[in-house]
Order: C-alpha cells, then sequence, then structure tokens
C-alpha cells in the first residue's frame, strides 16, 4: 500500500503544481483511469490523495472550459469512461469526513455538468 500512497502523492503534487500542458500531458498519457481504479482502495490516505488529484485535473478541465466554444470540460467525459461517477457515488458512503465531503463535491460537480449540458440554451 505504501507503494501506492507515494506514487498517488507523486501524481497529485504535478498535478497540483503542473500548468495546463503538463495536465494535459498526463491526461494524455492515461492517467485519469488508474486514478478512478484508486478510488475503491479501502485505504483513507490513498482515497485523499486520488480525489485531490482527480479535482485538480477538473479544475485544469474548467479552465479549458471557459476559453473554448464548446463550454465543455474535456475531462469529465475521460473520468465517466473510467466509471469515476459511480466511484466517487460509492465513496459517499465513507465514513471518514474529508472522504465522504471530497467525493460528494466531485460528484456534484458532475451532476451540474450534465444538467447544464442538457438543458436549452437561451
Amino acid at each position: 500500500m505504501i507503494f501506492f500512497l507515494k506514487a498517488c502523492w507523486a501524481i497529485s503534487n504535478a498535478l497540483s503544481g503542473g500548468n495546463g500542458s503538463q495536465v494535459a500531458t498526463l491526461v494524455r498519457e492515461g492517467i485519469i483511469l488508474p486514478l478512478c481504479d484508486l478510488l475503491t482502495v479501502m485505504e483513507p490516505k490513498i482515497v485523499k490523495v486520488t480525489l485531490n488529484a482527480l479535482d485538480n485535473i477538473l479544475r485544469h478541465g474548467e479552465n479549458i472550459r471557459s476559453k473554448s466554444k464548446t463550454g465543455i470540460n474535456p475531462y469529465c467525459a475521460l473520468v465517466e469512461e473510467a466509471r469515476g461517477l459511480e466511484k466517487l457515488e460509492f465513496l459517499q458512503q465513507f465514513v471518514f469526513h474529508f472522504i465522504y465531503f471530497s467525493s460528494f463535491q466531485l460528484f456534484s460537480y458532475f451532476r451540474n455538468s450534465e444538467i447544464k449540458l442538457k438543458s436549452p440554451r437561451l
């Protein structure tokens, strides 16, 4: 487990301190699927760091969304494809407050994005 925690910290640090192109490179290299897989590890420290890493990716995606004409966060679909939404929903049953709160925030972000996409534009 210590290996997973150290690897997750390294990725999370790269994502939180990285610029948009560095985050995009990590996403292109396929970092979202393994991060979503780590959400199922029942080790609170690993899950906490993983949630932070996914949050950083989605924040960078929001920057892309705000600058693009599509109005879509490109990283949301990748998290959904990695079954991240299901895993975030499951984590809301977690006993640890931080994990519950963080997973709820990320899950709500997806639901709000989905509502915006489905609602008609005026």
